[in-house]
Parts: C-alpha cells; sequence; structure tokens
C-alpha cells in the first residue's frame, strides 16, 4: 500500500494505521498485505526534510502494523540530493511525475 504522511488523511501514525486497516478491512484476500511504500511529498514544493521526517511517520505506523516498509519514493529531481543524507533505511525508488500540473 503506498501511504503519503503529507497528506491529513495519513499524516500521523494512529492515522496510517487507521487508513490501511480501513482500507483492507473485509476485503477476502489470497495473502497479507506485504508491505507500506512511503511516498512524502508536497509536489513539487517537496523538500529533503520532507521525505525524511515522512518516512519517520511511516516507520513508526508500520511498526504498529508489523507491515515492513518495502521502498521509499524519491523524485528524481531530489535524488542526487537525497544520496547525501546517508539513508539506507529502505530501499529508495526514483519517481517522476507524469502530470505535473495536477491539483492533489
Amino acid at each position: 500500500m503506498v501511504i503519503n504522511p503529507t497528506k491529513f488523511e495519513t499524516s500521523t501514525p494512529e492515522n496510517i494505521v487507521e487508513h490501511i486497516e480501513w482500507s483492507t478491512k473485509g476485503q477476502k484476500r489470497i495473502w497479507p498485505l506485504a508491505g507500506i511504500i512511503c511516498n512524502p511529498h508536497f509536489a513539487d514544493q517537496t523538500e529533503i526534510q520532507d521525505i525524511l521526517k515522512g518516512y519517520k511517520t511511516v516507520k513508526k505506523a508500520s511498526e504498529l502494523l508489523n507491515i515492513p516498509i518495502k521502498a521509499t519514493n524519491v523524485h528524481e529531481s531530489l535524488l542526487e540530493e537525497f544520496n547525501k543524507t546517508g539513508f539506507n533505511e529502505t530501499e529508495v525508488w526514483t519517481i517522476k511525475r507524469f502530470m505535473p500540473k495536477a491539483l492533489w
């Protein structure tokens, strides 16, 4: 499940837990939820600190749920700077926005 901890609905570990439990409640799945993709961003206004702060929020929720974080998304324009932070908690996936003018 992809989680953006900068959105109001998923801005705290408790809200993330509630969101995941609500999203998966009553669903018949052949396999359990395999993991969380941490996708912290404010579109073009995202800064490195937003990603690091968002990861900490998602990490707390993942610990409460006992569901691993499989990857952290970083926009391609921030990747070089992000790599300088020494972040090694998860695999880092580089993303590119295809709809940069879209309002979220």
